[in-house]
């Protein structure tokens, strides 16, 4: 995985979240996608908002298996939606989608996000529209120090948002500020991305640099 794919997402974290539960069609991720649910809690916006990601009949394969068959699903802006079912019901595939991981492909349906094309954007640009991967387990990324890392990956963010780069002194004072609030030392700022972290401490890393990235 190279570096960019930490700035990848699936799951849009938005800022507020909504209480609705529903059931996903049967043909949406495989067989047994029925079971499946997603949830949001508590919405920030009007139901007569036009949809933030809005996929429709998205189907798609890897190693030339068919996983997502038919799978709908819109969130609109403040909204957190949790999809849930069983191993192999396809919410790994629609993430790894969604950022445009090469394995998977898809063989039908639209993405749009933001009213644009997702599917024709390559995974860094979809990374510098917003779009944020949570890893289950983050990798670790030998050789390259946290504070370069990250500062690297806000700059992309802020120059696609038409945004000037911060300089190494002003990013030191955002990035200090974003490590009080999630409760990290400074001396992770040292060491390389994940190498050598605790599970807790790589799961902590993702949410600053999910604060800095502000998905």
């Amino acid at each position: 995985m190279q570096p960019s794919g930490l700035l990848m997402a699936a799951a849009l974290m938005c800022s507020a979240c909504a209480a609705h539960v529903m059931t996903a069609p049967a043909n949406a991720g495989s067989e047994r996608c029925s079971r499946a649910a997603a949830v949001r809690m508590m919405s920030a916006d009007g139901g007569g908002a036009a949809p933030l990601l809005d996929v429709s009949g998205l189907c798609a394969t890897v190693a030339d298996k068919p996983i997502l068959k038919g799978l709908n699903l819109q969130v609109k802006r403040g909204e957190v939606h949790a999809i849930m079912g069983p191993n192999g019901s396809g919410k790994s595939t629609l993430s790894k989608v969604l950022v445009g991981h090469p394995s998977y492909e898809v063989t039908g349906g639209d993405v749009s996000y933001r009213g644009d094309d997702l599917l024709d954007n390559e995974p860094e640009e979809r990374a510098q529209q917003g779009i944020f991967l949570a890893f289950q387990y983050p990798v670790e990324i030998p050789g390259v120090s946290n504070s370069d890392f990250l500062r690297l990956a806000v700059n992309k963010r802020r120059g696609a948002l038409g945004l000037e780069e911060y300089d190494p002194i002003e990013f030191l004072g955002v990035l200090a500020e974003k490590m009080e609030t999630v409760g990290m030392s400074p001396d992770f700022l040292g060491r390389d991305v994940n190498s050598g972290f605790s599970g807790g401490e790589k799961k902590r890393n993702e949410i600053l640099q999910m604060a800095l990235l502000e998905p």
